[in-house]
């Protein structure tokens, strides 16, 4: 039995409904959506209308999507020319248009909820990830850069540049653990201020996402920048398969779709098709094997030291261990005999990992956007969405290139070549003591032997 205040409320109920959701319609009058009257989906038009254009990339133009995708196709071939250090740059513009993707997703619902130092707090996090990664020793890249260009660098403020960096390498740990407790303090005191607890556990959900996304996104491409350093031919191929698959299995399964297999291929991306996937396997796998054929040239086969060492010699006068990949074998695999080269079998490999892996970091992209509602993370590029609709997949990848070149070309990147690499890498005193090593050893005459 229901006592008169408890009626009122029941019959107030209906107008307080109504008072919300006039309150809103003009909270969110910049979307130009008409709200239903079911509050989860007045919260998600809510936190959606500031995407810019969801979708644009799906209903462009074909001609639109050929001519943007023709244009960053001939912007990746132009890396060759330009170099490793331009490629590398390219990477690190790339990882921060990527996490101000990501970032701006998460603010909209942060804004929502007034949650404090949002953006901040992010920008901090990704800055510290930025320092620690690329400022370390770990992978030597891209201090290999450093260290040649600080061999013949002037003097700066009284020191070498060479000095300079080494200097900043030795309290490099010492500077990321003082930024890293800034950081932390600041997130706890941004924690505190966040007294509901809705917004609370918004706040701990979205920093797991963010060390999620940095241990992802830079970690990984901090991976690719060691492989443009070994060699721009571990850079180039990786991402021209990871684009062949991603192209062949959109023309596959628009001509092929759900004609074989009714299901799916994933329930987080309902358009990816079997048929798109097997298609898309073939042609990157072939595209593995053939590819490196037109890729044996010494600029993209030897390493950035190699090539800045000998830069002033005679192409006839120097070579380097990684042309051996480029010398034709006899070959049995499958029962079936087959000539090639070293350089293409590793060409097969990358394809069957840029057919079977890879794909689901694009997967991945497309569960985080169902997440949000939204169909692209961006409108930067043209007819394609934003740089992590068509980056999603090159994370993974470039993870295997470095952890395949490491466990199955051992061997050749520890030649004299490879050594000689590492020692470069090595600080001032580090190297010093090495010669010191080999003159107490015998292997190299000391000063007081002349």
């Amino acid at each position: 039995m229901r006592t008169r205040s408890q009626t009122h409320r029941v019959r107030d109920a209906p107008a307080r409904d109504d008072g919300l959701r006039q309150r809103h319609r003009r909270d969110s009058y910049d979307s130009g959506t008409q709200l239903s009257g079911k509050p989860h989906m007045c919260r998600a038009a809510s936190f959606t209308a500031d995407i810019p254009e969801a979708g644009s990339a799906a209903k462009a133009p074909t001609y639109l999507r050929v001519i943007v995708g023709l244009s960053m196709g001939a912007f990746l071939l132009s890396l060759i020319f330009l170099g490793h250090l331009f490629a590398t740059t390219a990477i690190v513009v790339v990882q921060v248009f990527i996490f101000r993707e990501l970032v701006h997703v998460g603010y909209l619902e942060a804004r929502e909820l007034d949650t404090p130092l949002f953006r901040t707090l992010q920008w901090a996090w990704f800055g510290l990830a930025m320092f620690w990664s690329y400022g370390a020793d770990f992978l030597k890249a891209p201090m290999l850069y450093f260290n040649s260009v600080g061999q013949t660098a002037t003097v700066v403020f009284g020191r070498s540049y060479l000095e300079i960096t080494q200097t900043m390498k030795h309290y490099h740990l010492s500077l990321t653990f003082a930024l890293y407790c800034g950081v932390f303090v600041l997130t706890v005191v941004a924690l505190s201020a966040g007294s509901r607890r809705k917004t609370l556990r918004y706040q701990i959900r979205q920093l797991s996402f963010t060390i999620l996304a940095l241990s992802l996104f830079v970690i990984q491409m901090k991976v690719a920048i060691f492989n443009v350093f070994s060699g721009m031919l571990w850079f180039v191929l990786p991402v021209g398969l990871v684009a062949i698959n991603d192209t062949t299995a959109l023309a596959f399964g628009k001509a092929f779709g759900r004609k074989i297999f009714a299901s799916s291929l994933v329930s987080v991306s309902p358009k990816k098709t079997w048929e798109g996937f097997l298609g898309a396997a073939v042609s990157t796998i072939t595209a593995g094997f053939y590819l490196p054929l037109v890729l044996q040239s010494r600029r993209l086969l030897c390493s950035f030291i190699e090539l800045q060492m000998h830069e002033d010699v005679d192409p006839n006068d120097w070579t380097c261990e990684a042309l051996y990949l480029t010398e034709t074998e006899e070959w049995k695999m499958l029962g079936l005999a087959f000539t090639a080269c070293p350089l293409q079998i590793h060409g097969l490999a990358l394809g069957l990992f840029a057919s079977i892996v890879a794909p689901f970091g694009g997967f991945f992209a497309s569960a985080l956007k169902r997440a949000y509602g939204l169909k692209d993370f961006d409108g930067l590029i043209p007819g394609h969405g934003g740089v992590m609709d068509r980056f999603d997949c090159q994370f993974i990848m470039a993870l295997f290139v470095y952890v395949y070149k490491s466990t199955f070309l051992t061997a050749i990147s520890l030649g004299v070549d490879g050594l000689l690499m590492t020692i470069v890498g090595m600080d001032n005193l580090d190297q010093q003591q090495l010669v010191e090593k080999l003159m107490a050893l015998g292997i190299i005459p000391s000063c007081h032997d002349e």
